[in-house]
């Protein structure tokens, strides 16, 4: 996809730049070479990768002269933005840049703005938060899985969340209700189902007409814990999100194909595998 690479920005000397934006800011250069006796190609750009470089251009004749300082008219013409406003606005201000005004508080977050030496006007802002959707929390779903982090996959649930099991999985209840039964159902099956996951692959994601509502398929691949045998089974999952957590999640687990690969679903009560979670189950909560 097309990206702004680099906005141009005129200043008088390249070394009196580079000491503002590098030393003070905190930028990184991206490039200086040096073009002709005069002119050097000067290039910094804020340490978070993926962002627009600024172009120190030396004003090399009186209408660009007349132009240092006031490219936009006097307008907010440039845009830092930090995840830690408060950090970042008294780091600022103890090296000595100059804010217009204090912090204040917008529909869209925190910003106050500031002059840089040559008078532009930037913004520094940090974005109101905002939950995260069906698709980040469908990420973050599969990185628990990957890391058998039964905690992380917990955390994010409604306190009242669902895990549903449509199919039928030997040894296995057909939901965990809460997110403390999500917690300990899933931490004893990793624990103890015999079988690790490696990879996710294939991911296909199907948005629905209810924004907070994504179905996504997936093939799992990995490995028994026994032997080291691989396996790879197809799976799909139906996430229902509300204020940033997930409600509902029906989980179309394929576990007959489990048991075809010999993983170990049949196990007693206690001796580890999916039946040791209905005594997980049990013993979390007192019966």
């Amino acid at each position: 996809m097309n990206r702004i690479d680099l906005v141009t920005l005129l200043v008088e000397e390249y070394d009196d730049a580079l000491a503002f934006y590098v030393d003070v800011l905190g930028f990184a250069v991206r490039e200086d070479t040096r073009l002709d006796a005069h002119k050097r190609w000067v290039v910094v750009e804020p340490p978070a990768p993926g962002g627009t470089g600024l172009l120190l251009a030396r004003a090399a004749n009186p209408a660009q002269r007349g132009r240092v300082g006031d490219q936009t008219g006097g307008r907010v013409g440039f845009f830092l933005r930090t995840l830690d406003f408060a950090a970042e606005h008294a780091r600022l201000t103890a090296a000595g840049v100059h804010f217009e005004e204090v912090p204040r508080k917008e529909p869209y977050g925190t910003v106050a703005v500031f002059r840089d030496p040559y008078g532009n006007r930037w913004d520094l802002i940090q974005g109101r938060a905002h939950p995260p959707d069906p698709h980040e929390l469908l990420v973050r779903y599969h990185r628990a899985m990957l890391e058998s982090d039964a905690d992380a996959l917990a955390g994010l649930y409604a306190v009242d969340g669902v895990h549903e099991f449509p199919f039928a999985v030997p040894g296995l209840p057909g939901r965990f209700t809460g997110r403390e039964e999500i917690r300990a159902g899933h931490r004893a099956l990793w624990d103890g189902g015999g079988a690790r996951v490696t990879e996710i692959r294939d991911v296909v994601v199907h948005r629905s007409t209810d924004p907070q509502v994504l179905t996504a398929e997936h093939t799992v691949a990995g490995t028994l814990e026994a032997g080291g045998r691989p396996f790879r089974l197809a799976g799909l999952l139906v996430l229902r999100v509300r204020d940033g957590r997930l409600v509902h999640v029906r989980d179309y687990l394929d576990g007959l194909g489990l048991a075809r690969v010999g993983a170990p679903t049949g196990r007693g009560r206690g001796e580890g595998g999916p039946d040791a979670i209905v005594t997980a189950l049990d013993e979390g909560a007192g019966r």
